[in-house]
This record gives C-alpha cells, sequence and structure tokens, in this order.
C-alpha cells in the first residue's frame, strides 16, 4: 500500500522469512512487522523503516539511504559496506554482529552487541551505545568507532583506526604515521 509517498508492507501474518526487502531501493519503504534476511541489499536511495525485528544479512554492500530497525538484528549489520557506500544504518535494538569488513557508511547500535564488532574494518563509522561482549575493532584497518558504554574493551588484534569514548579520542593508531617516524 502506498500512503503519504511511503509504501507500507505488513508482515505480522506472513509465516516464512521474506528476503531482499529493499533489494536496489530507492522509495521509502516502511516494514510493520518482522524481516528476513538480505535486507537493503545493494539499496540505493531513500529509507527503509523496520518495525520489528531482522533475521541477518542489514545493508550487504549498501551504497546509499537509510535504514531504520526499530527492534533487533539475530545476525549482521553493515558488513561489506563498500568504499562508495553513504548510507546509515539504525538498530534501537540489540545487533549479533557489526561492521565487519566496513569501508564507509555510518551505523549506530543502541543496545548491545553479542559479538564482533569492526571485525576487518577499513572506513567508516560506528556509534556503539551499549556494550559489545567480544573486544572491540579485531584487524580493524581504519574508520572511528564511537563508544558510550565504559565497559568495552579494545581488541589487542587493532591495527589502525580511531576510537572514541564519549567523544574523546581513547585509542588511535596510524600504521603510515609509525613508518614515518621509524623512517621506514
Amino acid at each position: 500500500t502506498k500512503f503519504n509517498g511511503e509504501y507500507i508492507l505488513c508482515t505480522k501474518n506472513i509465516e516464512k522469512e521474506i528476503f531482499y526487502l529493499g533489494f536496489k531501493n530507492s522509495a521509502n519503504i516502511k516494514i510493520i512487522g518482522n524481516a528476513g534476511c538480505f535486507i537493503a541489499d545493494e539499496m540505493n536511495s531513500g529509507t527503509l523503516s523496520i518495525l520489528g525485528n531482522v533475521t541477518s544479512g542489514v545493508g550487504y554492500h549498501m551504497m546509499g539511504g537509510k535504514v531504520e530497525i526499530f527492534g533487533n538484528v539475530e545476525g549482521e549489520a553493515a558488513d561489506y559496506f563498500n568504499g562508495k557506500s553513504t548510507g546509515e544504518i539504525i538498530v534501537h535494538g540489540n545487533c549479533f554482529s557489526v561492521g565487519k569488513r566496513m569501508r564507509n557508511g555510518t551505523v549506530t547500535v543502541n543496545g548491545n552487541v553479542t559479538y564482533q564488532v569492526a571485525h576487518y574494518m577499513k572506513g567508516g563509522k560506528i556509534i556503539l551505545q551499549g556494550k559489545a561482549t567480544y573486544p572491540i575493532g579485531a584487524k580493524m584497518r581504519g574508520g572511528k568507532i564511537y563508544l558510550s558504554n565504559k565497559e568495552n574493551t579494545i581488541s589487542p588484534r587493532f591495527k589502525s583506526g580511531t576510537i572514541y569514548q564519549d567523544e574523546k579520542i581513547i585509542y588511535h593508531r596510524n600504521p603510515w604515521f609509525k613508518r614515518i617516524l621509524k623512517g621506514d
């Protein structure tokens, strides 16, 4: 149904998961109920609001636009955001994993993350309001992470990038700058 320039899809009474909602999207879509996997896959622009939970794969190869989830993400969010992505994902609940191999864009998780945050991340920005169960930034090679919860720990395998706590830099590593200082 289209209402006030926005498409509305109700998934509450659908028993099976629906995959690829918002695939190559450029419209404004509101989903009332839960969504399946690969949400906003290759999305270009527009908005996708989900009033429910998502199974997995939010924003896979997302190029632009905004996804807002008023529930939990049981799997990954913003994995493989590519270098051209200007997209934004907001998860108001909890998330399993966020920002794996992320290169650009912005992701906000207002809840907790139960697995990886910024694993192999190369760019972009992650805002984490809650707590991460595992150390943050394992093999991270760039980008910015903003933390609100003081209980979060940084991975000893962190390579480069910047991590902020309450808008102050708490961890920064730039391997190119170190090489210049060492004279390599």
